[in-house]
């Protein structure tokens, strides 16, 4: 297998567990959320309340936030947001 292919394949698989993962939870997330109605989607104000149980009833979120953050890091040397990458690894 090429050296450069397994971090795609990996990549993919993640996606494919998580995407899964949050399907199975999100029925749990919707019926903790008050039904969305239209002045709520347009307000915007829906989409975070959603966001946030979903997170929530995730149970493995932090793992998978703390994983993805790694991740991008090491791949990309992007930190989260509100962190700058400096020189020798050091994060800010």
């Amino acid at each position: 297998m090429k050296k450069g292919l397994f971090p795609a394949i990996f990549l993919i698989i993640f996606m494919i567990v998580f995407s899964i993962m949050a399907v199975i939870y999100a029925p749990r997330a919707i019926s903790k959320t008050e039904s969305p109605t239209l002045e709520n989607i347009l307000a915007g104000t829906w989409a975070p309340t959603f966001e946030a149980n979903l997170n929530e009833s995730f149970p493995i979120f932090e793992v998978a936030k703390n994983f993805w953050g790694n991740f991008e890091y090491k791949v990309f040397g992007q930190g989260r947001k509100g962190v700058v990458v400096g020189s020798d690894g050091w994060l800010f």
